[in-house]
């Protein structure tokens, strides 16, 4: 049972709504009268005298698209509603996650952004792969820069407006309109419970162990040396979900994890999650990314919990799947930097029910390296396609029977000279009365298919508990 609708702010922290949109109108109205007509990006912003949750206040807006961010590493929280500009691809790329034309679009846009602003978006697994109705207005890759911006840090929150030049000061009248149309609601905790009617499989069971016997059958005769397989679960409830309830639920679950979301149109599809893997961070030209692959669960004692990572920590199966991922981090990256740091062996990522192998890489870049080309460097890695890349995608568009869509998929934000992108696992998309949930489990020789399916249920806990919660 989950509710659908969440807290925003306590009942006796009242927010004087026209007085943050007044405040935060006069200044677009001031930044729009003084550009010129000159292609130019600016930011304006207000303080919000209180410390509002920024899932609340996305939740309830009715502009679109909509993005969350709730970081793992830092005490900052985003929320980002409608577009000042978007750009979205429906046409694959032959070779990467972007196209050079997209590159080509992008790219001026990340050089002329001011201090700070950040072009949001994600993009498919495979742009390649058959797509299912659910992610058609995802795209095959979609960034935008958005027009609101609400960012708390600690205890203070910044409501941001983002104004592009020379088109937003010719529509004037319009934008002041989109911030007139800004809620700023305390939302009563109401408790409307859904009840899940019905559960389906894609694969089933009994599809699940003859694709990993593919899988393997594949290796042993050197096809691939790893693939990662992934299993979607239809969960069909009595009446819609709220999504961002869910993953306001899921994020108090997941506290080591970075929650995200993801909705091109107010009344569509909503992809959610909180995932532990993080793609790759840029600062100027240093970079961290991580190789992360083998899973064991938590144990139920400190006994049991310290031996199940021993067992992890000395798996040689578990051991062989990670290095092919560590390994194939640092070829991707050697072109693109004077140095990778690879450490000699991986250590431990324990989260709430679940471990991880993780290895911690940096490296630092060319001058001229821009998060875009590491974007297409290195997704999708090893820990969420396979290897080789070529083949192990192949194979899953032939064995999968669902569209990944953007799960397992680059999601995250870019500056001008930082960027943060995130590998969109243990994630969900919410249509209306179905909630989706994606996990997958790499094979390599020696997988048994029962302990991937197993492997697979532990990965879905984390929604499990939400949805109980």
């Amino acid at each position: 049972m989950i509710p659908l609708s969440l807290v925003s702010a306590p009942s006796d922290d009242r927010i004087d709504a026209d007085a943050v949109r007044q405040a935060l109108r006069a200044k677009v109205r001031q930044a729009l009268q003084s550009m010129n007509g000159v292609t130019q990006v600016r930011t304006v912003s207000v303080e919000v005298p209180v410390a509002i949750d920024p899932l609340a206040w996305g939740a309830v807006q009715t502009q679109a698209p909509f993005a969350y961010w709730r970081s793992r590493t830092t005490d900052s929280t985003y929320a980002v509603v409608g577009a000042a500009r978007q750009w979205q691809g429906i046409v694959a790329p032959e070779q990467g996650t972007l196209p050079e034309s997209a590159v080509a679009r992008l790219a001026p846009w990340l050089d002329r952004l001011p201090p700070g602003v950040r072009l949001w978006g994600g993009a498919r697994f495979d742009p390649q792969s058959n797509r299912e109705d659910a992610w058609a207005d995802f795209g095959a890759w979609t960034f935008m820069l958005p027009r609101f911006t609400l960012h708390r840090s600690g205890s203070t929150t910044h409501l941001h407006a983002t104004l592009v030049a020379p088109h937003d000061p010719q529509k004037r009248e319009a934008v002041l309109r989109q911030v007139d149309a800004l809620r700023f609601p305390n939302i009563p905790d109401v408790h409307a419970d859904a009840h899940r009617l019905r559960r389906i499989d894609r694969p089933t069971r009994a599809d699940w162990m003859q694709q990993v016997r593919a899988a393997v059958k594949a290796i042993r005769n050197e096809q691939l040396r790893k693939v990662v397989l992934a299993r979607a679960v239809d969960l069909h409830f009595d009446h819609a979900l709220m999504p961002w309830a869910l993953l306001h639920r899921l994020q108090q679950e997941t506290p080591q994890c970075t929650a995200f979301g993801w909705q091109p149109k107010r009344s569509g599809p909503a992809f959610i999650g909180a995932t532990p893997e993080r793609l790759f961070q840029m600062r100027e030209d240093t970079l961290h990314t991580e190789a992360i692959a083998g899973t064991r669960p938590r144990g139920a004692t400190p006994a049991d919990d310290a031996m199940l990572r021993h067992e992890l920590l000395t798996s040689d199966k578990d051991r062989r799947e990670h290095a092919f991922v560590q390994d194939a981090i640092a070829d991707a990256l050697a072109p693109l930097a004077t140095d990778v740091d690879v450490p000699n062996a991986p250590s431990e990522l324990a989260l709430q029910r679940k471990r991880h192998l993780r290895s911690e890489i940096t490296a630092t870049l060319h001058e001229a390296t821009s998060p875009l080309d590491v974007l297409n460097a290195l997704h999708p890695t090893p820990a969420v396609g396979g290897t080789p890349t070529r083949h192990a995608c192949a194979f899953i568009r032939e064995h999968e029977s669902f569209d990944r869509g953007w799960y397992a998929g680059p999601v995250g934000w870019m500056t001008q000279d930082a960027a943060e992108m995130l590998v969109a696992i243990r994630s969900a998309l919410v249509d209306r009365d179905t909630l989706t949930l994606y996990s997958g489990a790499g094979i390599v020789e020696g997988s048994d298919p029962a302990s991937e399916w197993d492997e697979i249920e532990n990965k879905l806990a984390d929604f499990k508990a939400a949805l109980e919660r």
